[in-house]
């Protein structure tokens, strides 16, 4: 290679190390806690022995860049600059990559691929978005690098088949073994690849591409004379005085049937190629025995992570599942390949924590080249190129390239083809992740190796068709693609550093993108002996992977997550950081400003953080709250609320007295906004102060959210509030003052609502999913029936179904008018909308409104298929759906019962008896008799007692596990409902009783004798 590439080669290596070094620890600022995260584990496999296959945390990690990141840590240390560094001698080490890559790859175009190269070298190296990535420590770093020494080793290998001609003479097989060396190193990298990141899955695309494309050449006809076969000028051509004419074409095979396959066994074909002496060597140089070395190495590399997705298919799923599109989003689909391709260089990412918003990957001058160089690659993929120039260019090509290349033929066809395939296939990560950013720069990592080369291939044919119209004394230099390498290396380094370290590191958010807040504080704590204070630290997340990285007393940190929560110790000493990102609300802390300690300043003059610090026993001022006294389980008393109603969602202060600590370290609390008629409305959701933080005696305020949602119906509303383990799937008992179980909720408040002013027909439209009517007449105007919602349009006999209308009112209407719902012709409502409360001629114009009503299926209803209809007199109607109604198998005679009960329950339901099987595990089939109509759903609780009278066993379930709940019971029935208990031998007795998991209100036996009905004694044996 000419000296001129080396000092290219060197000098784009250099620009791009300063670009990727220079001030590494302070652009960007701060850590991002994907990157902490990605410290942490670099840490596990640094100094603690982990050595995984593929990183199930963090919803899945490829492993290899950890590796690369615990060699830095263990020689530099673990820190935010080794971290970095890791990441950017990856970037770096990019560039000679694809330099590498770019002239493998292109070999077959001569003296060009050199130059070629260069340019796409320079390229890189000034390339924006890969300085970006460059500098922060994301494992998609080390998939570029990977790639393109997988494709430069690709190339060499064929390359060096191809040069094997004399294998009789000695030393021949050298360069065969060499060959052999390259393409198993190529295919060690190409599984190697899947190791380092989710979008390295589709690299194996365009190599399928080329070895589809180059193993099918292997199978066509080969003419009689090898030059025209190859497309190279031999001795005789060169010696005609006959102008050029294009290469005769091999003819195409209709089909490949068992005469053609062989071909496949035959040796590399070479212009000039002599023949060989050695059969064995002949087949080790045949197109199907080099994809075979290739395909092993890459089989067995990737190997172990197969096997593991196999055990684990979940994390081979995780991620991609997140991003991915989901079924009927077509338009999603295709408007994600369209902003993939727009990123080129029309329209790139817009968020600026990777990004200047909406900067493409490439400026509009690469650009244009690009698509010069997309139509060069297309026309020598299509057409063959002919015998006097170089492939794609249009000028001579010397001989001296030519002669003893055997890449010129089929493998530069096969390479085109895969060029083809290169940015759709590299490109289909981003534009299918259409559940996050999109389009990402980071998903669009892969394209790096080979982006450049289109460039560079349209930058040099426009150059040479310069040079051939425009000569004299400016074009023409002694080394002319050297300079125009050396001008795009110098201009792209000037606009990518003032685009970087001027334009982009100085964004308002970037602080904010890159965790700076919490970087500040993990220094803070650093720098201060915190001592035996209880430090509470706001953070966007719990547990915050950059302080867990960064801060030393991270063990004793506790959490107030959102800035949700706040914690007031019992008689310790206290030390407040709030974070920017996650600061508490305002007037929960209006008066702690002669305690703050620490307030440093963001670039924009505010506050990073604030801390505060309170001695032991000093108490913090804190807002007033409304008195309220509700236990749950004799772990925490919610002491007092503050309710605050805004336009579009309440907000629910709750203040926790801890008492103990409970079993499960998840317990949260929650809220419910629940109406009149015990629809539930809107529910909290969120993650504040879980009880695996708790400390007896402490006091926590928590803030809750209740959205009000769009169509919201004005009214007199409840707020109930719990506490809930997800791990558990239970809600910690409410308890009344005695001791009994109350419910899992316990009420806060009553209040009336206006519903929600600033709801529109389009809020209304994305937060409900509106069924349109079967058919309707009228309802078109003034109001208009939107649609509808049905829980369920298979119903039982005497069973209810959730029916919710969407209506919207254009305009104001003088007429009452009347709501009729009725399933064939059994009427189920008549009266106003929302359930006779709101008429139409009170509706304002542009309401929008949400109806709910629980519609009882009369328990004779015929079955089959009925319409359920409705009705507005004067308006119009509507059917809505057709409604399946089932029957119901009642048991109307007395079954035999060994122990005859006949104890009633609130008039509605009695024990008729029961019978039971003491075995292991014992029955206890419980007889129930059906008095009146039951609206509600009952539970059914069985607590067996011991000899002694403790509780020895429990169940609480709606009848029938729930498949037949009391509000379908008709009166005069009977229900048999089974229970089985796994009892050690002894005498046992049992309660049995019927109550509301609401409000834990049980139905009375009748007299006032108490609330359960004690079953007589028995043995288990």
């Amino acid at each position: 290679m000419p000296r001129r590439y080396y000092l290219l080669l060197t000098a784009a290596t250099l620009v791009g190390a300063f670009l990727r070094l220079w001030q590494i620890t302070q652009v960007p600022p701060g850590l991002h806690y994907d990157l902490a995260a990605t410290a942490l584990l670099g840490n596990e496999v640094a100094f603690n022995g982990y050595r995984p296959i593929f990183i199930s945390a963090y919803t899945g990690h490829e492993a290899l860049f950890y590796y690369w990141l615990a060699l830095w840590f263990r020689l530099v240390g673990s820190s935010i600059f080794s971290l970095r560094l890791a990441a950017a001698m990856l970037g770096i080490l990019a560039i000679p990559a694809t330099f590498f890559a770019v002239r493998e790859l292109l070999r077959y175009e001569g003296a060009d691929s050199l130059p070629l190269a260069a340019l796409a070298a320079a390229f890189l190296a000034t390339a924006f978005f890969h300085v970006v990535f460059s500098r922060f420590g994301f494992r998609a770093i080390s998939e570029p690098v990977v790639q393109a020494l997988a494709i430069g080793f690709l190339f060499r290998g064929l390359h060096q088949a191809g040069q094997q001609r004399h294998l009789g003479r000695p030393f021949s097989h050298l360069p065969l073994l060499t060959s052999h060396l390259s393409l198993l190193l190529s295919g060690l990298l190409t599984g190697l690849d899947a190791y380092t990141y989710l979008a390295a899955r589709l690299f194996p695309l365009p190599l399928l591409v080329f070895w589809v494309v180059l193993l099918l050449s292997a199978l066509r006809r080969h003419s009689s004379r090898s030059s025209n076969r190859e497309g190279v000028m031999t001795d005789a051509s060169r010696a005609a005085s006959t102008p050029p004419v294009r290469a005769k074409q091999p003819p195409k095979i209709a089909r490949f049937g068992p005469a053609r396959w062989w071909r496949l066994l035959r040796p590399y074909p070479t212009a000039g190629q002599q023949s060989i002496a050695q059969p064995g060597a002949a087949f080790s140089n045949s197109p199907i025995t080099l994809f075979a070395l290739f395909s092993l190495a890459a089989v067995v590399t990737v190997a172990p992570l197969v096997v593991y997705f196999v055990q684990n298919p979940q994390d081979f799923f995780n991620r991609a599942a997140q991003v991915a599109p989901r079924p009927g989003e077509t338009a999603l689909v295709v408007e994600g390949i369209r902003r993939a391709a727009e990123m080129i260089f029309i329209n790139g990412e817009p968020y600026d924590r990777y990004n200047l918003p909406g900067l493409p990957l490439l400026g509009p001058t690469l650009g244009f080249c690009l698509i010069v160089g997309l139509l060069v690659t297309l026309r020598n993929a299509i057409l063959p190129p002919r015998r006097d120039e170089r492939p794609g260019t249009g000028t001579a090509i010397p001989l001296r390239y030519a002669s003893g290349t055997m890449v010129v033929g089929p493998v530069s066809r096969a390479a085109e083809w895969m060029l083809l395939a290169w940015l759709p296939a590299m490109l289909l990560p981003t534009a299918l992740a259409v559940h996050d950013i999109f389009p990402s720069n980071l998903r669009a990592l892969g394209v790096v190796p080979l982006l450049f080369l289109f460039p560079a291939r349209g930058l040099l044919v426009s150059y040479r068709w310069l040079q051939r119209r425009l000569p004299g004394p400016i074009i023409p230099y002694a080394y002319p693609m050297a300079v125009v390498t050396l001008a795009a290396l110098a201009f792209g380094a000037y606009f990518t550093a003032q685009d970087y370290f001027l334009a982009w590191a100085h964004l308002p958010d970037q602080a904010q993108n890159n965790d700076a807040d919490l970087t500040n504080i993990a220094a803070y704590l650093n720098a201060n002996d915190n001592g035996q204070s209880s430090i509470y630290v706001s953070a966007i997340h719990y547990r915050h992977p950059t302080l867990a990285y960064l801060a030393r007393d991270y063990d004793q940190l506790h959490w107030l997550t959102g800035g949700s929560a706040l914690v007031v110790p019992a008689g310790r000493p206290a030390l407040y950081l709030f974070a920017r990102s996650a600061p508490p609300p305002a007037e929960w802390i209006a008066g702690w400003q002669p305690n703050q300690v620490a307030a440093p300043l963001d670039p924009d003059n505010v506050p990073s953080f604030r801390a505060y610090r309170f001695a032991a026993g000093q108490a913090p001022p804190l807002p007033v709250f409304a008195p309220l006294a509700a236990n749950y389980g004799n772990f925490a008393t919610l002491t007092g609320y503050r309710v605050i109603t805004q336009s579009t969602e309440l907000l629910l202060d709750l203040r926790w007295q801890i008492a103990n600590l409970p079993a499960q370290g998840d317990y949260l609390p929650y809220a419910r906004l629940t109406d009149t008629w015990g629809n539930v409305w809107t529910q909290s959701g969120g993650f504040s102060y879980p009880s695996e933080q708790w400390q007896p005696g402490d006091l926590v305020l928590t803030r809750l959210s209740l959205p009000l949602p769009a169509g919201l119906p004005a009214g007199t509303y409840t707020v109930t509030a719990g506490l809930y383990s997800s791990s558990a799937n239970r809600n910690l008992p409410h308890l009344a003052a005695d001791g009994a179980y109350a419910g899992e909720r316990a009420l806060v408040t009553s209040l009336p609502l206006h519903g929600r002013p600033a709801a529109t027909l389009s809020d209304l439209r994305a937060e409900n999913t509106i069924i349109p009517p079967l058919s309707h007449t009228g309802l078109d105007g003034s109001p208009t029936l939107l649609g509808y919602s049905l829980d369920s349009a298979a119903v039982r006999q005497g069973q209810r179904m959730q029916l919710t209308l969407y209506w919207f009112s254009p305009s104001t209407f003088s007429t009452p008018g009347e709501l009729n719902l009725s399933l064939g012709q059994q009427p189920l409502y008549t009266g106003q909308p929302v359930h006779d409360t709101l008429p139409f001629d009170n509706w304002i114009p542009g309401q929008v409104l949400v109806d709910r009503y629980a519609l009882k299926v009369p328990a004779v209803f015929p079955p089959g298929p009925a319409p359920l209809v409705l009705q507005l007199p004067g308006f119009g109607s509507a059917t809505l759906a057709n409604v399946t109604v089932a029957a119901v198998d009642r048991t109307l005679t007395r079954p035999p019962i060994a122990f005859p009960i006949d104890a009633s329950l609130g008039g509605l339901a009695a024990l008729a008896g029961y019978n039971i099987t003491p075995t292991h595990p014992a029955t206890l089939s419980l007889v129930w008799h059906a008095l009146a109509p039951i609206d509600l759903d009952y539970t059914v609780f069985v607590h067996v007692l011991d000899a002694t009278g403790q509780l020895a066993a429990q169940a609480d379930a709606q009848p029938r596990a729930g498949a037949y709940p009391t509000s379908l019971w008709e009166p005069g029935e009977y229900i048999t409902d089974d229970y089985q208990f796994n009892l050690p031998p002894g005498r046992y007795t049992a309660q049995v009783g019927l109550y509301l998991p609401e409000t834990g209100a049980r139905l009375p036996l009748a007299g006032g004798a108490g609330d359960a009905i004690t079953i007589a004694v028995f043995d288990i044996k």
